[in-house]
Formats: structure tokens, C-alpha cells, sequence
């Protein structure tokens, strides 16, 4: 998948301008996962903290669909919901994320569709010893 975002960030700090930088770096470090896809739903950036929680690297990531890290009994039970996104709603969601090594992982996931019509999920795992 070759489609990018018009605020596409270069992945080299070399070609960035300083404020470009500053944001790329914000990106990369936040706590939580953040997922950029294309409208279809797959991917086209990702940060660090999705790499970790997925278990996969970035280049295994890019151009992966988002319905893939959920079993089909939890998109039967929570779809993903493509015809909100695009009717402007930020969908707020608990699932269970399937780890690349099979594990479970309880998470919310928060998705909206930005201006330029490519999606954001903002995904972090819910601490289950609360």
C-alpha cells in the first residue's frame, strides 16, 4: 500500500523541518499505540508503542488491516465500524487485541477519521488488576 497522508511525516528526521521533527517524535514516543490507516483500514504509519504491542515490526505492520488483530468472534461481538468513521463519530471500544504470539490483550481502542480521510486509532491495554 503506497497511499500516504497528506500530513504524512518522513521517517527520516534528515528530511523533516524542525517542527516536523518535534511532531514525528511526539508520535513515535506517546505511551500509547497509534495506528494510521489508509481508508481502507490498513495501516500506513504506526508508532513504537504498536510495534511493542502487537508483538510485530513495523515493516510486518504496514499495509496489515486492523480487523486482523481481532478474532472473528470479537468482530462478531464489536464490529469495526467504517460507516461511523465516516459519518465524522470518534468510536470509543473495548476488545480483546490478538498479540502476534497469540495472547490476549484487553484494550480501548479510540478511532476517528481525520481531515484528510485516512483513520487514527489510539489504542491502550486495560490494566486487568485494577
Amino acid at each position: 500500500m503506497s497511499e500516504q497522508p497528506s500530513f504524512y511525516m518522513p521517517s527520516s528526521v534528515s528530511e523533516e523541518h524542525p517542527s516536523e521533527a518535534k511532531y514525528r517524535l511526539i508520535f513515535e514516543l506517546a505511551a500509547d499505540a497509534i495506528f494510521i490507516g489508509s481508508k481502507s483500514g490498513h495501516f500506513i504509519d504506526v508508532n513504537e508503542s504498536a510495534i511493542l504491542m502487537t508483538g510485530y515490526s513495523k515493516a510486518e505492520l504496514l499495509g496489515k488491516p486492523m480487523s486482523s488483530f481481532f478474532t472473528d468472534d470479537e468482530l462478531k461481538k464489536t464490529p469495526l465500524r467504517y460507516d461511523l468513521l465516516q459519518k465524522g463519530e470518534t468510536i470509543r471500544s473495548d476488545r480483546l487485541l490478538v498479540h502476534k504470539n497469540g495472547t490476549k490483550i484487553p484494550i480501548e481502542m479510540n478511532s476517528r477519521m481525520m481531515p484528510d480521510g485516512t483513520l487514527q486509532a489510539v489504542i491502550f491495554a486495560i490494566s486487568v488488576n485494577a
